[in-house]
């Protein structure tokens, strides 16, 4: 009788354990999400910024071409 007493009193403590450990996964995921999603627009930014420039550079050309 004991044994089962001692059994349903170490489920309980094991059960919130499990819950935390899934929360912390599941916080994990939610981060690395993040940390992709934030490398992802770092990314387009930086093509962004390259168009832009390439763009400048060939106004700037077409600008000089028409002066001459």
């Amino acid at each position: 009788m004991s044994l089962h007493l001692q059994e349903h009193k170490e489920q309980p403590d094991s059960l919130p354990e499990e819950s935390e450990m899934w929360e912390m996964e599941q916080e994990s995921v939610l981060h690395r999400s993040d940390i992709q999603k934030s490398l992802l627009v770092g990314n387009y930014s930086i093509l962004l910024q390259k168009f832009t420039v390439t763009l400048q550079f060939l106004i700037l050309l077409c600008l000089i071409k028409t002066e001459n």
